[in-house]
Formats: structure tokens, sequence, C-alpha cells
């Protein structure tokens, strides 16, 4: 089988916590696509903690599926299956997701008047490179950039991965399983992603480091790779946990004690430090939790699990057009927060439900099978 029900779930949550932080991002500290002043602490508080693991989740779930698919099927096989899941959405995201978006920032911004028919033309004109510039056309999809990102890595990591499947690589798996027994190993691996960010830095695209993405996914495919490592992260899911409050309590105090700077631009080296540990074990006590207790499979947990990518590729589109009508209302930011929340999570799961998960070209487009399984 190349589904594991403890994944479908964390994946099924991860994306729940990518929803929530676009969500509030309108209210947060810091520029986006549509931006409300005054901006809340509380969001941006909570987004600052969403971002510690949220998206390092899907990258490390993401690795931890590529080993189950490769399993059982050759490499020209998983990447043409990676292709229909990935590249499709993609472009339909470009064309057709990304396009509202950047057209309710130019209305929201005095950057462009008239219908969306009339903007559409415009959305060609040259490269969208940074929220409010000029160019319109958003190549990487806007949010959808993680699922461009992740095609990218599959391809240029595939031979490594392959490998770590082979007799050859079974000498470095033996050893690794090894220092798996002792739980430091485990909560110490997070050391190169803190040496990453202390020498390039934190800030990028999920609020991470890009160079950091690549070894989230890569560790994800070796807790399943080894044969102890699901059992290691079991053990040490309480643990982690732990640490990772106290150095996410610790981290956001830091940050935001004398004002609310946007995510991501910490201070101190103490700072980096405690941004990559706690994410790294934000990352561990997840998914050791997800396999302690996560585990039932079952008509909802599949159900959620497939409409897990349609629902991440939809949500932005609904939560900049739903924020771009109801910020101007005379009500307070969080009932325009719960508003946003609300409304878009109603249309991201109606346009699932309705408009792709029983129209077979639509799952195409959405990166699914054809057939309902």
């Amino acid at each position: 089988m190349n589904r594991d029900p403890a994944i479908d779930w964390l994946r099924v949550i991860a994306t729940f916590a990518v929803f929530v932080f676009h969500s509030g991002a309108p209210y947060a500290a810091g520029d986006w696509h549509i931006s409300h002043y005054p901006k809340s602490a509380v969001i941006t508080i909570a987004n600052a903690w969403l971002l510690l693991w949220s998206i390092p989740l899907l990258f490390a779930l993401s690795g931890m599926s590529m080993h189950l698919a490769l399993r059982t099927r050759d490499a020209k096989t998983f990447l043409k299956d990676r292709a229909r899941r990935l590249l499709v959405p993609l472009i339909i995201g470009i064309l057709v997701i990304a396009p509202p978006q950047v057209y309710f920032e130019r209305l929201g911004r005095g950057q462009f008047h008239g219908e969306f028919i009339e903007f559409y033309p415009h959305y060609f004109n040259a490269p969208y490179l940074a929220i409010g510039g000029a160019g319109n056309f958003a190549w990487m999809g806007l949010h959808l950039w993680y699922i461009l990102f992740l095609l990218l890595l599959t391809i240029a990591l595939l031979p490594m991965l392959t490998w770590l499947n082979r007799d050859a690589a079974q000498p470095l798996v033996d050893a690794a399983a090894i220092a798996l027994e002792r739980p430091g190993v485990v909560l110490l691996a997070g050391a190169p992603i803190a040496l990453i960010e202390l020498a390039f830095g934190n800030v990028g695209l999920g609020g991470w480091n890009m160079l950091t993405y690549p070894l989230f996914l890569v560790l994800g495919y070796l807790v399943v790779r080894l044969p102890n490592g699901i059992l290691a992260l079991r053990r040490i899911a309480w643990p982690a946990l732990s640490l990772a409050l106290a150095a996410s309590v610790t981290l956001l105090a830091l940050t935001y004690r004398a004002s609310l700077a946007p995510y991501g631009l910490y201070a101190s080296p103490v700072q980096t430090l405690l941004h990559a540990f706690s994410g790294w074990w934000w990352v561990v006590g997840l998914i050791g939790l997800g396999y302690r207790h996560l585990r039932t499979d079952g008509p909802m947990s599949r159900h959620l699990s497939e409409m897990a990518l349609p629902f991440y590729i939809l949500h932005q589109t609904f939560i900049v057009a739903f924020s771009y009508y109801l910020n101007p209302l005379p009500v307070s930011t969080a009932w325009k927060y719960l508003g946003v929340i609300v409304l878009s999570l109603a249309a991201s799961v109606a346009a699932y439900a309705v408009v792709i998960r029983p129209i077979a070209p639509m799952r195409v487009l959405f990166g699914l099978h054809a057939q309902i399984r």
C-alpha cells in the first residue's frame, strides 16, 4: 500500500494549519496581498507559531509518502505520477487560481480599476515578483510555490532517495538505525537545519530558508526507510513536543516583546537557533504523536486526505476575495477574521465537493485520480 493513515491525518492537519495562517495574513504584522490595519497582536503571534511547523511538516510528510510510493514502483513511473499530481494542478493554479488573487490585490492597492474579465489579459504583462509590485503573472502560482518546489525537489533528490533503497546503502541505513536508539540523536538531528539558517538566514517562502526544505523532506523519507524510524519518533514524541513548546514560547516572547515585527525577522543568533530547533521538534513530535494516536483508517481519513490537495490549491483565492470585501465593513478585526475563516472554509469545501470531486476531468486537473477510489 502507498498510503498510511497517520500520514493522511497529519497532512490534513498541516494543510488546515496553512489555511488558518493565510486566513490571518491580512491581519498579521507585515504586508500581504490584502492588508488590514491596525494589525492584530494575537493573530500575528498565532501565525508566527503556525509557520514554525506547518510547511516543514508538509515537506517531511512528502518525504515519507515518497518512500511508500517508491516501494511499489520504479523511478520513471513515480515521476510520471508526480507530474500528474503536481505539474498539472500547478499549471491550472497559475492560469486559473492565482489570477483572481492578483486582481483583488491590484484593486485593493489602486493599481487597477475594472472587472476581472478586463484584468485577465493584463495578468500576463510581466512576472509577479513581489506583493505590490508591477508584474502580474504569478509564475509560481503565489501560494502554490510549495507544489512547484516539491516537484523540483522530487526531480533533484530522486536519484539519492532511490539509492537509499538499494543494498549498497544498507550499511549507512544500519548505522543510522543504531544511532536512532539514542533519543538525543533524534532531538539533535535538526542541527543541519540550524546551521543553514545561521549561515543564510531564515527569511524565505513559508517562513523558512528554502535550503531547509530538502532536509525536512529527506529526514521524512528516512523516518520510514529506517526499520526503527517510526518507533524512535513514537518514543520521543512527548519530550520533543515539550521542548518545541518551550522553545516556541521563548522565541515568540523574544521576537514580539517590543513590537509586532513581520514573521521571520529575528534579531539574534539565539532566536535563529530557537526557530530552527523548535520547528524540528514540532515536526518530530507531531509525527510521533500521529503514529501513536492517528492510525485509524476509514472513509473519513481517505476522504479528507483526497481533499487536502484541491483544498490547498483553492483556499487562498477565497481568502483574498473574502478579505477584500469584508475588511471595509465597520466591525472589529476579530469578526472580519472569523468571517474570512468561515466563508473561505465553506467555499473551498463546497467547490471541492460540487465541482471537483464528482467530475472526472476536474479531478485530473486538481491532481486526483479520474475515478473516486
